[in-house]
């Protein structure tokens, strides 16, 4: 075999290096398929967002919590509907809401695949008014027929939840002999009723069946 040109050994040098580059490139490229792929379908767990008629999902990371309260970071998702996205297992985000709803966020943790779907979520502000309006004249012959509130007058009220709870703070015509009483209505199979007779203030331990967003509401009004 006659001896190679330095021009034939240079130009053999060139393609071994550029057949050692093209392995190493492909090599590359599966590595980083394969590792995607792997967490895409092995180490992703597929989270299905569901979301009730009227209401919205929104996922996210989570940017900080305070006292038991969470504050939403990036958003990494949002439905009306149904919607199924893949996260890597850990700690996120979930804002649920509506027009008519108040929103709740929470911690969930994604650790299998799972559905998160819309709770049973309070009606907002606006909505409860809206309706306390409408049903006031069902509410308040209930308040002024208890005997220990006659000549009583009311001061605050409002409706909770989704409408089926109320409380009021009523004031006496003479407040220097008479104290500030507050009162809980619940409606049951569509009649109102009294859930805690009147009193200066209530605790929730009294009364479990009660909620306890209601119970503080009506003892810090003002």
């Amino acid at each position: 075999m006659p001896p190679q040109s330095p021009n034939q050994a240079q130009a053999r040098n060139r393609r071994s290096l550029l057949l050692l580059a093209a392995a190493i490139i492909v090599l590359v490229t599966l590595a980083v398929v394969g590792i995607h792929l792997w967490q895409t379908y092995v180490i992703d767990k597929k989270v299905t967002l569901a979301a009730a008629s009227g209401t919205n999902i929104t996922l996210g990371k989570i940017r900080g919590t305070n006292n038991n309260s969470v504050t939403m970071g990036a958003i990494l998702a949002h439905t009306s509907t149904n919607k199924q996205v893949r996260l890597a297992p850990g700690s996120y985000a979930v804002t649920f809401g509506g027009a008519d709803y108040q929103d709740q966020t929470e911690a969930i943790a994604v650790s299998s695949t799972m559905t998160i779907a819309t709770p049973n979520l309070s009606y907002s502000t606006a909505k409860l008014q809206d309706l306390l309006a409408q049903q006031a004249a069902d509410i308040h012959p209930v308040v002024t027929g208890i005997a220990s509130l006659s000549g009583y007058t009311i001061a605050y009220e409002k409706l909770y939840v989704r409408g089926e709870w109320y409380a009021a703070k009523l004031t006496p015509v003479d407040t220097s002999t008479q104290d500030t009483l507050r009162v809980i209505l619940h409606k049951e199979n569509g009649r109102w009723q009294v859930a805690a007779s009147p009193g200066i203030v209530f605790y929730s331990g009294d009364y479990p069946s009660i909620p306890v967003s209601v119970i503080r509401d009506i003892d810090n009004s003002q």
